[in-house]
C-alpha cells in the first residue's frame, strides 16, 4: 500500500510538471540567463500555494510542517552545506537545463539531452552514497565548534517576526513579485497553461504528496537510493541498502508516468528541448546537480517548493544560492 501511495503522489507531481511546462530544458536555462520568466512565475505560485496548504495541514492536525535544518560541512558556518550545496545545485540547473525532479518528465518526453543527465545523476547519487557522510565527518571544525542552537530553523526565528506576519510577507512579496513578472517581464514562450495555473497544479501534487506519504515534494533522495543500489553491485559493501520498499525510487517512478500520461493531451512542441547540451556536458552537469542536492539536504523541490512553504530559513539560502550560481552558470556558457 505504501508502495502504490508514493508511486502515486509521483504520478500527480509528474503530471503538474509537465503541464506547467517547467520542465523544458529551454524554459530552465531562459529563465537563467533572464529571458523567460515562465519559471519564476510557476515557481513562486507553487511555493505559496504549497505554503498555505501546509499551513492549512497544521491547523487541522492532519501535518506538521516539515522545517528543514541547516547543512553544515563545518567549514565556514553552520549553513555552508546550504551555501556549497546549493550553488553547485544551480551550476549544474545551468550546465544541463534540468532540476532533479525535472530530469524525469524530460526522460518521458524525449528530451535529448535527459538520458545523459539522468547517467551524470544516478553516478553523483553513487558517489554521495559512497563518501558523502565521509565528507561531512571529516569536516574542519569538530561537533564541538558547530554553534550549538539547533532548536528553531524558520525564518521567522531568524528575523525575530511572527510566523503569522513571516508568512503574510512571504505571501504578498510572491503576489506581487508573479503580478509584476507577468505584467513586465518577458517570457512564456512554451506556456500553454497560465503560469498561475501551472503552479496551483504543482501545489495539488503538494497535497497528494502530504496526504498519501505524510511527506512533502522531494526527489533528489531517489537518485542517491538508485545510486546505492549502484555501488552494492560493484561490491561496495559497505553502502546501506535502502529502506524496502524505496519510496523515493517509487515516487520518481510515478513522475515518470504521471509525465508519460498528461504529456499527450498537451501540443506538440517545436523545438522546445533543443539547446546546445552535449552528452558531456549533462552528465557532469547531472553529476554536480544530485551531488550538490545532496549535500544541500534537498533539490529545487526539497528547499525551493516544500522548504521555503515550511519557511525554512536553511531553504531561502539554498534557493538563492541555487539560483545566483545557475545565473552565473549561464552567463559564462553565453
Amino acid at each position: 500500500m505504501d508502495s502504490l501511495k508514493s508511486t502515486s503522489a509521483g504520478v500527480v507531481f509528474g503530471a503538474a510538471l509537465t503541464l506547467s511546462r517547467v520542465y523544458i530544458p529551454t524554459v530552465i536555462i531562459n529563465q537563467l540567463r533572464l529571458h523567460d520568466f515562465h519559471m519564476l512565475e510557476v515557481f513562486l505560485t507553487a511555493s505559496a500555494s504549497s505554503a498555505l496548504i501546509m499551513l492549512g495541514f497544521e491547523k487541522f492536525g492532519i501535518a506538521k510542517r516539515s522545517v528543514r535544518t541547516n547543512s553544515s560541512l563545518g567549514w565556514f558556518s553552520r549553513y555552508d552545506g546550504n551555501i556549497i550545496g546549493g550553488s553547485l545545485l544551480g551550476v549544474g540547473m545551468g550546465l544541463t537545463g534540468a532540476c532533479p525532479g525535472t530530469v524525469l518528465p524530460q526522460l518521458a518526453q524525449g528530451i535529448e539531452s535527459a538520458r545523459s543527465t539522468a547517467l551524470g545523476a544516478v553516478l553523483g547519487g553513487a558517489i554521495y552514497a559512497k563518501f558523502g557522510k565521509s565528507l561531512v565527518f571529516n569536516s574542519r571544525l569538530s561537533k564541538d565548534e558547530v554553534p550549538a542552537d539547533q532548536t528553531n530553523h524558520t525564518i521567522s526565528s531568524k528575523f525575530n517576526t511572527s510566523p503569522s506576519a513571516t508568512l503574510l510577507t512571504f505571501e504578498a512579496l510572491v503576489v506581487t513579485s508573479t503580478a509584476l513578472s507577468a505584467l513586465l517581464l518577458p517570457g512564456k514562450t512554451f506556456a500553454i497553461l497560465p503560469t498561475v495555473v501551472g503552479g496551483l497544479l504543482i501545489g495539488a501534487a503538494q497535497v497528494a504528496s502530504i496526504s498519501l506519504t505524510s511527506s512533502p515534494l522531494g526527489v533528489s533522495n531517489a537518485y542517491q537510493q538508485l545510486g546505492s543500489y549502484l555501488c552494492r553491485v560493484i561490491r561496495f559493501k559497505d553502502v546501506p541498502q535502502p529502506p524496502f520498499p524505496p519510496k523515493s525510487i517509487l515516487f520518481a517512478l510515478g513522475i515518470l508516468i504521471g509525465s508519460a500520461v498528461s504529456g499527450p493531451l498537451l501540443p506538440t512542441l517545436a523545438n522546445a528541448g533543443t539547446v546546445p547540451i552535449t552528452h558531456v556536458q549533462a552528465i557532469v552537469g547531472g553529476f554536480i546537480l544530485i551531488v550538490g542536492a545532496r549535500i544541500a539536504g534537498g533539490c529545487t523541490s526539497g528547499h525551493g517548493l516544500s522548504g521555503l512553504a515550511a519557511m525554512s530559513f536553511s531553504s531561502l539560502i539554498t534557493t538563492a544560492s541555487m539560483f545566483g550560481a545557475g545565473i552565473i552558470t549561464q552567463l559564462i556558457l553565453k
